[in-house]
């Protein structure tokens, strides 16, 4: 018997690189993060590598000789197509909703590829599947805020022009009426109301912005319950009295203090309060509250603690439903609104930061749709100091006593013109300058007591005309008051190096400014 020797060995090595590929493929499919299973013609499992004992929980002895939809909880409309789709073309993929063996929900994303035995029978099935559970979270997640994004971006647009059309109208009002004071005067609060509205809108962006960025510096200061509530109630008063809601108060007859910033105390009411009035219909009920409570939830206040205060503001309003809920504190969440006026969808969401940074806590409740809303802010009061003051006397009078000489500075004809008008009105004497060069060589000449300065101006900026004005004996004690849209805490730092006195935002309210400016020193 003759062998060939040649081929006897050709085939030795080909059997043994087969052999190696296959050890070499099966290293690989063990080593692999994703799962790769093997199941038979009745879905039995007979092979289960690495990544689907981590993937899925089920180790491999655990595994093999189950039923694979049944051992990893398959969706059974999702399982019945695939398999359809196996039997159609030999090969299929998708996404399934399976389960992990503690019973975790996960989506897999799984490619399938069927193997026929020579009479066209199924025999088993490879399948290599991929956990995407966080990207679908990932995607959708974004989906959700472009959503918003969009959302946010057309609400801001129609509530920046909400105002805009009574500001035009009270223009043509004033431009007509003449010399009539009753016509005059309705422009004149009109004017007031949008753009207290205006400022209301960019103040909410701002605070967001910080808010997000951690860059909010609480002032605080030992402050009376009854004054944050009164500045809360002034504030919004004549949008609740425009709506002809009825609004009641009740607040406790002892006085209770609160360690904390005012003006942000009293913001987080006047948030609750516009809320409020926004989603209550017209003639609707608006109630503010508060009452203290015992500092700790046991309902015992430790020893010497004064214990805790709740503030409650609810409404009659269209309530907030199940879905929303647990939403109404996110940034840029709001519900439909009585009037279709949503707002920005940022104040309850500045509420709850703020209401944190004070170390409380605030919660919303409601009945549901139809059942009015109500929230409750919870904050730690404190003893008040020997030496607390009294709160300086608000609403003083935009004349001062004191005529100044102020210098305007800004390329905004029309809001240096109308400041300057204004300064007039209050009794001081002005200047105007629209440029930074021009504002040096008005003040060597005009030599002010205080210059208000906007910082974006041409030729020379608000900083270096600042610098300059410092450096001129005359000019030296001059109150230097930057007035700018630029409010974070780096360029308030960059004002103060350029050796501004103060770093005022604008639009400025006028009893701001007159305070500031009567604070200057008399020369």
């Amino acid at each position: 018997m003759l062998v060939d020797v040649d081929m006897f060995h050709r085939s030795q090595e080909a059997l043994r690189q087969t052999t190696s590929k296959l050890a070499l493929q099966g290293q690989l499919i063990e080593l692999s993060q994703d799962a790769v299973i093997v199941r038979d013609a009745k879905n039995v499992v007979l092979s289960w590598n690495k990544g689907a004992e981590d993937m899925y929980g089920w180790t491999s002895g655990e595994a093999i000789g189950k039923t694979l939809d049944q051992l990893l909880r398959t969706d059974t409309a999702a399982w019945v197509a695939l398999n359809e789709q196996l039997d159609q073309r030999g090969a299929a993929e998708g996404e399934l909703r399976q389960a992990r063996k503690d019973g975790t929900p996960i989506i897999v994303q799984t490619r399938e590829v069927l193997v026929r035995a020579d009479n066209g029978t199924r025999t088993a099935v490879l399948s290599i599947k991929r956990n995407v559970t966080e990207l679908r979270r990932m995607v959708e997640a974004l989906k959700d805020a472009d959503r918003r994004k969009d959302e946010f971006l057309a609400m801001l647009a129609h509530e920046l022009r909400n105002p805009l059309g009574p500001i035009r109208n009270a223009v043509g009002i004033m431009a007509l009426a003449g010399d009539d004071p009753t016509s005059v005067s309705l422009a004149r609060e009109m004017l007031e109301r949008q753009v207290g509205q205006l400022g209301r809108i960019i103040d909410d962006l701002v605070d967001i912005s910080r808010i997000v960025e951690r860059k909010i510096t609480l002032k605080k200061e030992t402050v009376e319950l009854h004054k944050v509530v009164e500045v809360a109630l002034e504030t919004c008063r004549s949008q609740i009295e425009g709506r002809e809601h009825r609004l009641s108060v009740s607040l406790p007859a002892e006085a209770l203090y609160i360690h904390g910033d005012p003006v942000r105390l009293s913001q987080v009411l006047i948030n609750l309060l516009n809320n409020s009035a926004r989603y209550t219909g017209r003639g609707g009920e608006i109630a503010i509250s508060a009452k203290r409570v015992a500092a700790d939830s046991r309902g015992q206040a430790e020893a010497g603690s004064p214990g805790d205060v709740v503030l409650r503001v609810s409404d009659s309003g269209i309530g907030i439903s199940s879905e929303l809920l647990p939403h109404v504190f996110d940034a840029f969440t709001q519900g439909d609104t009585v009037d279709h006026r949503g707002g920005l969808g940022v104040g309850l969401s500045i509420v709850q930061s703020l209401v944190e940074m004070h170390g409380g806590t605030v919660q919303a409740s409601s009945g549901g749709p139809g059942s009015g809303s109500e929230f409750l802010v919870r904050l730690p009061l404190v003893e008040p100091s020997h030496d607390t003051k009294e709160a300086e006397q608000r609403g003083r009078q935009l004349e001062t006593a004191t005529r100044r000489r102020v210098l305007v500075v800004d390329d905004n004809s029309d809001h240096a013109e109308s400041l300057a008008f204004l300064l007039k009105l209050m009794g001081h004497e002005t200047r105007l300058a629209h440029d930074g060069e021009a504002a040096l060589q008005v003040a060597a000449e005009f030599e002010p007591n205080v210059a208000l300065i906007d910082i974006g101006l041409p030729r020379l900026n608000g900083y270096e005309v600042a610098r300059r004005l410092r450096e001129q004996p005359r000019l030296r004690n001059a109150l230097l008051v930057a007035q700018t849209g630029w409010g974070q805490e780096s360029d308030r730092a960059r004002s103060h190096e350029a050796g501004f006195d103060h770093h005022l935002i604008k639009p400025v309210a006028p009893e701001v400014l007159a305070e500031i400016i009567d604070s200057a020193d008399r020369t």
